[in-house]
Formats: C-alpha cells, structure tokens, sequence
C-alpha cells in the first residue's frame, strides 16, 4: 500500500490527506458491516 499509492505524497498535501483519512474510515466502516453481518 506504502509504495503503490505513494502514502507519504499523500500526506505532503492536506487536501488529499484529508481525502485518503476519509476513505480509510470508509473501508473501516465497511468492514465492520461485513463483519456484523457476516
């Protein structure tokens, strides 16, 4: 995920930061549905 992505490019702009943190939170969401329902 580290080299893929570029994770530190991401936090060198706080708009993309802020951005990336959001979808972060996204998945994590969405993973604890899958696992409550699953």
């Amino acid at each position: 995920m580290n080299g893929r992505y570029g994770f530190h490019c991401f936090y060198a702009d706080p708009e993309s930061a802020r951005l990336f943190d959001r979808l972060g939170a996204w998945q994590a969401n969405l993973n604890t549905q899958n696992r409550t329902v699953g």
